[in-house]
C-alpha cells in the first residue's frame, strides 16, 4: 500500500532497469540483463565497503580514545545509519527529478 504512493522510480532502484528498456532487439536482452545484474552487484558491494569502512574507522577511533567497547559500537552504528539515511535521501531526490517515461505506442512498459 505504501509502495503505490511512492514515486514510480523509487519502487525499484533508480533507473536500474533502463538498460533493459533501451534494448530494442531480442538478441540484446541477455546482454542488458547481464549489465543490470553487474551494476546492481557493484553498487551493493560498494555500499557495504563504504558503510563498513565508516563503522570500523569510528569504532577504532572511539576505542583508542579509551571509550568502552559498547559505547564505541553504538557510536559507530549511529554514524553508519546516518550515512545510510543520507544516501537514501540523495537517491530519493535524484529519483524524483528523473521522471518516468511513457512506453512507446504498441509496447508495454517494463517493470
Amino acid at each position: 500500500m505504501v509502495q503505490r504512493r511512492l514515486h514510480p522510480a523509487l519502487r525499484r532502484a533508480a533507473g536500474a532497469r533502463r538498460p533493459l528498456g533501451r534494448s530494442r532487439r531480442a538478441h540484446e536482452t541477455g546482454s542488458a540483463a547481464g549489465l543490470l545484474n553487474a551494476v546492481q552487484q557493484f553498487g551493493g558491494t560498494l555500499g557495504v565497503a563504504v558503510l563498513g569502512t565508516a563503522f570500523l574507522h569510528r569504532f577504532t577511533a572511539d576505542v583508542r580514545a579509551h571509550a568502552d567497547a559498547g559505547s564505541a559500537a553504538l557510536g559507530a552504528i549511529r554514524l553508519t545509519l546516518e550515512i545510510a539515511a543520507a544516501l537514501v535521501a540523495v537517491t530519493a531526490v535524484t529519483a524524483a527529478f528523473m521522471g518516468v517515461r511513457e512506453a512507446p505506442a504498441g509496447r508495454r512498459p517494463i517493470g
